[in-house]
């Protein structure tokens, strides 16, 4: 299981279509909140990480928030 240090760190030094496919690599559960389908990196890419219990923000591929 990852720590929420290790996401957090992903998170910030990679776009949005990087972090989904670390997700699924890493086995980390996320709820997609708003999302671009066709492309991650445009527009917003907003997931839940319900055993964590926190949020990650990306928009247009650049992240902007984890809480």
């Amino acid at each position: 299981m990852k720590t929420l240090n290790e996401i957090r760190t992903f998170a910030e030094n990679n776009d949005a279509v990087a972090f989904d496919k670390w997700c699924d690599d890493n086995h980390v559960m996320n709820e997609w909140l708003d999302v671009t389908l066709t492309n991650f990196n445009d527009g917003y890419y907003n997931v839940y990480l319900p055993i964590y219990a926190v949020g990650v923000m990306f928009i247009d591929g650049k992240f902007e928030e984890f809480n």
